[in-house]
């Protein structure tokens, strides 16, 4: 025998007093709301913190671990030498022919009293077990503040165009003497009667892009259209057969000499021609 003893071995196991849940972190958090984000960061650092302490204490008792395997070694070889079994037979109480194979006393000494597992390998399954549950919750937690860091920033966006809008909108209103309590469509309204030719390229190019009822706004806006010069007449000598015509298609009005483009040409304002598109388009959206 030799002079070895026995050392003791602490048992490793922080891991196991970490939450099953990662979600349970979220009591944890003492200043601010608990995100998932931020419930996520802080479970994620318990559990390295609990592994840490595993990996250190392992670490510390590998000394031990291996003087312990030595100490039972030198048990073992002492019982051996003098002719100590490892087990014994008794019979066994539910069939007298059986018997039942016992260890020996001082087998269960060894393993009580001369530890050489501190529990790590048990620590590294729960460890690895949480860990695949805590990384999935941060990856979640990580979409979930994308999302909403997005939707904040399109919330942003939003409110800045619809200040720029009435930004806009405010300068038309100045600028063509309206009431301050006009919608988009009262400035359509105001901006179209300003120029016959301006609210006639509006009532075609809208055919071009919606024929589905025909072609009354052009025929209104010809209503509207009064006769003061010979290109006047022209313009109406164009567009007129086209009302008439067996084919109801809004592409003619794209096509046809007087075109809606060429009218738009024809309007002097060209600040006119742009808040009257302006207008149309935000009053479509009333």
């Amino acid at each position: 025998m030799t002079d070895r003893k026995i050392m003791p071995v602490d048992q490793c196991g922080a891991v196991s007093g970490c939450m099953a849940s990662p979600q349970s972190y979220a009591s944890y958090i003492r200043f601010g709301e608990p995100t998932p984000k931020r419930v996520a960061a802080h479970a994620t650092e318990a559990l390295e913190t609990a592994r840490k302490k595993d990996v250190e204490a392992h670490e510390r008792n590998a000394a031990a671990i291996e003087n312990n395997k030595l100490v039972r070694a030198d048990i073992e070889i002492f019982m051996s030498k003098v002719g100590m079994p490892k087990s014994f037979q008794t019979k066994n109480p539910r069939s007298f022919r059986r018997t039942i194979t016992n260890e020996a006393g001082y087998i269960g000494d060894i393993k009580r009293s001369v530890p050489i597992d501190d529990g790590f390998a048990s620590a590294t399954v729960t460890y690895n077990g949480l860990k695949v549950k805590y990384d999935a919750f941060a990856a979640e937690a990580a979409r979930a503040d994308d999302i909403a860091r997005e939707a904040a920033e399109a919330e942003e966006q939003r409110k800045r165009a619809e200040r720029l809008e009435n930004i806009e909108f405010a300068k038309i209103i100045l600028r063509y003497g309206m009431k301050d309590d006009a919608e988009w469509s009262d400035v359509l309204k105001e901006l179209r009667g300003r120029d016959k030719r301006l609210d006639l390229a509006l009532a075609m190019e809208d055919t071009r892009g919606d024929w589905s009822e025909g072609f009354y706004r052009v025929r209104y806006a010809i209503d509207r259209f009064k006769l003061e010069t010979d290109q006047d007449k022209e313009i109406l000598a164009d567009i007129l057969p086209l009302l008439s015509g067996d084919e109801e298609d809004g592409r003619v009005f794209r096509d046809t000499t007087w075109n809606y483009n060429a009218l738009y040409q024809l309007v002097e304002d060209k600040q006119l021609v742009t808040d009257a598109r302006l207008a149309r388009q935000k009053a479509n959206r009333e």
